[in-house]
């Protein structure tokens, strides 16, 4: 019953508010072994996770939901809830034709090497937020194990396969500031400069703030006035204080903005600019 979502659509339309999509739920975290793998755990192989529904239920909504135009952000953490959803877009693919809908994976923290190519193929966006690697350090790797936490985060295997990713905060769970995930996204460190990891998936400054402009614009159907700085487009411009590609990436951490502009109308602009 979308009766209520359509409502929602219906009163909320406007530049500023409006309803993107449906969101559910398939698994929980890794952190409490409520991630659905495909495997065991590497540190309690009596655990593998499982999903908060049947796969039928995921086919039958998502299906439903897309054929009412509405596009499904479902969350997943483990790879085998990805395989789960994915299969459940795949579907709704077939039952609905190649309808114009932006459906996507929330976190996809870990993944195996042949889903990249699916998200691809079925326009899935991952919605993914780097403050969160800082957050679990090792202590993921130690859950999944070696193999599986090559494609942890996996930011540059996602773009090398061509699939749109859009970074978020996850606030309040992770910090708002933006650029703590651009930094995390780059370097894969700490705020010391320490790696977290080992594996060779950090992306380019440029990539990063794509991923938080176009990448969400897109995510929510809006890169037509969002996402670009380009004629025609909303000018939502954030200026700082120093131009990022000239400092280290530890300095990101210390630039202020100075201007702020909304509709191309200055909200804020700081006391020095």
């Amino acid at each position: 019953d979308f009766s209520i979502a359509r409502e929602y659509r219906n009163r909320f339309c406007s530049d500023k508010l409006y309803v993107g999509g449906l969101k559910s739920f398939v698994d929980g975290v890794h952190g409490n072994y409520t991630a659905l793998l495909l495997e065991p755990y590497a540190d309690d192989p009596n655990r593998q996770g499982k999903s908060c529904f049947p796969y039928e239920i995921y086919e039958k909504q998502v299906a439903a939901a897309n054929k009412e135009g509405f596009g499904v952000k479902l969350h997943c953490t483990g790879e085998g809830a990805s395989e789960l959803a994915l299969d459940a877009f795949e579907m709704s693919r077939k039952a609905n034709g190649n309808i114009d809908v932006r459906n996507s994976i929330e976190h996809a923290e870990t993944l195996r090497y042949p889903q990249f190519e699916r998200f691809r193929r079925l326009n899935v966006t991952a919605t993914m937020q780097p403050s969160h690697l800082m957050a679990v350090g090792n202590g993921l790797k130690r859950k999944v194990g070696e193999q599986r936490a090559q494609y942890e985060y996996a930011l540059k295997t996602m773009l090398s396969h061509d699939v749109n990713v859009a970074f978020s905060s996850d606030y309040p769970v992770a910090p708002f500031d933006p650029l703590l995930s651009i930094y995390f996204a780059v370097t894969r460190c700490d705020k010391q400069g320490n790696p977290i990891d080992e594996i060779n998936q950090n992306i380019t400054l440029e990539q990063a703030l794509k991923a938080y402009t176009y990448g969400s614009a897109y995510c929510i159907h809006a890169e037509d006035k969002l996402g670009t700085l380009e004629p025609g487009k909303l000018a939502d411009i954030v200026v700082f204080n120093q131009n990022l590609f000239e400092l280290e990436p530890k300095e990101w951490l210390n630039a202020k903005i100075d201007l702020t502009m909304m509709d191309g109308e200055i909200v804020y602009k700081s006391e020095e600019f």
